[in-house]
């Protein structure tokens, strides 16, 4: 058998499939080398694709049918093209006794040539046999010979013609199947592409969520920043104006810390995001454990307060200092308070405890509240994750406050565990947090704004140039500045800052982001072009926070970026460096 096909694999392939029916297979890759092979053997069937480079099947075929000698040879055809596609009739008139098309179905194939082998073993012992009658017989039996052996063709080809209808039937059943199971998987994959495309089209729109989402937050930051900035500015000038008064000095404080509070809060607007991630930004300092533990407790007195529980703290005589962010870790205990509380029936007892251990601060907070399951002693610190969402529904709450409790306590080094006996049992929660090495006290006032009035008295009077279109903001800013001793000038929009900049040479100016006419960045490109805004420092003084917001008022020509509301203690340190680098 000839097999003839321009593909090496598709050769191994039909060698594989008529390995077992006692057919020596012959290949060759091209119509030249299959008539090549025509001159040198004979055959008992080709198998020729359709489809060659150079000379193509039917070429080839036309060629085989010109030469007396294999003339007879059986041709099927093998092609990739569908039915509808190939050129059927050229291809019987040239001989062919059947098409293949691809892909093959192996039973199909075997079943044909195995029909065709068959047939010419029986001719080739047709031959044989009258061969052997020629020289054992007459020439007078030479007719009836003929004749026998017609009749036997003649039955040889109904048997076969019998057989090829059974296959074709066969065949065709089997092809009916296929296309079922072929339509069946183009359905289903039509409606996985369906569903894909439906996939694809709610991830574009949860990241257009996601981006307006951040949008709206940056600008609802900028907002809830610019009417901060006054009241902070406003904070600042009455506690400078009237220092002597204890009761204004401590309502100050109060007011300061709660703008500070806010100030955070907003600034964790920007870093949802992050926070989900585990990417909060702590700003650590040096304060006493005692003052943690008082900003907590003044959060949570009026919740329990509301459930009549009984709080009892106790702290050790020793002052305890730890290197922590005094904001976030006021959370964590706010939050642990906040959590025994809630699930602690009305008039239950709350223990707050803390002591050393060798270079660790161990804080308990302790309840006999609703208690707590085995399976949720590790759980109850995932997100999301509620004892009791039945009651916790009702108090409110999305299950975050202990996943922000550990997420904070591993940022600052430490851990956190629970404890329960089990359920009505009470629970304690209990954070370790390393102690800095060599730590100093604190400084003796809490509140930031006296340290920054003691710092901007160590500062020489500068010529600031303040642009500001908010007239609250600018005017706040420009008394806290004038108490401090800087002679201010002033502008509302981005031309005049420009203009002022240039004619009075300010040693500072500091410019709002966005201003009319023309913007922050807008105005340090022009001054930074001009030759007369060169010895000039410019701040940008904005509501927007973050890192690319930076990044961009320093590429326009700032030297420095400040986020609103700026406290004058940030404000001196950041003139302090820009003048003495100056």
């Amino acid at each position: 058998m000839l097999a003839v096909d321009d593909t090496p694999a598709n050769l191994r392939a039909l060698e594989v499939l008529m390995a077992d029916l006692g057919a020596n297979v012959i290949t060759a890759a091209s119509g030249d080398e299959a008539l090549r092979l025509l001159l040198e053997r004979e055959f008992a069937l080709i198998l020729l694709d359709v489809q060659m480079p150079g000379m193509d099947g039917y070429d080839t075929a036309s060629l085989i049918r010109m030469r007396e000698r294999t003339r007879h040879i059986p041709i099927i055809y093998i092609t990739a093209f569908n039915r509808s596609e190939v050129n059927v009739s050229r291809g019987y008139e040239l001989g062919a006794v059947d098409y293949l098309f691809k892909p093959i179905v192996p039973e199909i194939l075997r079943t044909k040539v195995s029909v065709f082998l068959e047939l010419h073993r029986k001719k080739e012992e047709v031959r044989r046999q009258e061969a052997l009658l020629r020289q054992a017989e007459s020439r007078a039996h030479a007719q009836q010979l003929a004749e026998a052996r017609a009749h036997y063709e003649r039955s040889l080809l109904q048997q076969e013609v019998e057989r090829e209808r059974k296959v074709s039937e066969a065949r065709e059943q089997r092809a009916q199947e296929l296309a079922k199971l072929v339509q069946e998987k183009e359905q289903a994959q039509a409606e996985l592409s369906a569903v894909a495309r439906e996939r694809e089209q709610l991830i574009l729109a949860l990241r257009e969520a996601d981006r307006r989402k951040d949008e709206f937050l940056a600008m609802l930051a900028h907002e809830l920043r610019n009417p901060l900035a006054p009241v902070r500015h406003a904070l600042e000038v009455f506690q400078l104006r009237a220092p002597q008064d204890e009761i204004l000095q401590r309502a100050f404080a109060s007011a300061d810390r709660q703008v500070s509070h806010m100030t955070r809060l907003v600034d964790d607007l920007l870093d949802v995001s992050r926070i989900t991630r585990g990417k909060v930004e702590i700003r650590p300092r040096l304060v006493t454990f005692k003052e943690i533990v008082d900003g907590a407790i003044q959060a949570c007195d009026p919740f329990i307060q509301q459930r009549h529980h009984t709080l009892t703290v106790s702290l050790p005589e020793e002052p305890l200092i730890l290197n922590v962010d005094s904001t976030r870790m006021t959370q964590v205990v706010a939050n642990l308070l906040h959590n025994a509380a809630k699930y602690t029936p009305s008039g239950g007892r709350i223990e707050l405890t803390a002591r050393r251990d060798n270079a660790d601060l161990v804080l308990s907070v302790r309840d006999n509240g609703v208690g707590l399951r085995p399976e949720m002693l590790q759980r109850v610190f995932d997100l999301f994750v509620q004892v009791d969402p039945g009651s916790d529904r009702a108090q409110g709450g999305l299950g975050l406050g202990l996943t922000l409790v550990r997420s904070l306590v591993e940022m600052h080094g430490g851990r956190v565990s629970a404890h329960s006996s089990g359920l009505s049992q009470g629970s304690e929660f209990i954070v370790r947090l390393p102690l800095p090495a060599e730590a100093t006290a604190p400084l003796a006032l809490p509140n930031m704004l006296k340290s920054a009035a003691s710092n901007g008295l160590s500062l020489r009077p500068l010529n600031i140039l303040l642009v500001e279109d908010n007239p609250d903001i600018r005017e706040t800013l420009r008394d806290l500045l004038e108490l401090h001793g800087h002679h201010v000038a002033e502008a509302s929009d981005g031309r005049a800052a420009v203009e002022l900049v240039l004619s009075q040479r300010p040693q500072v100016a500091l410019v709002d982001i966005g201003l009319p006419e023309l913007d922050g960045y807008q105005v340090a490109e022009l001054v930074r072009a001009s030759a007369g805004g060169a010895d000039t420092r410019l701040v940008a003084l904005t509501g927007y926070g973050h890192p690319e917001d930076r990044k961009r008022a320093l590429a326009a020509g700032f030297d420095a970026h400040l986020v609103k509301p700026v406290s004058s203690e940030d404000l001196s340190q950041v003139l302090k460096r820009l003048c003495n680098a100056a």
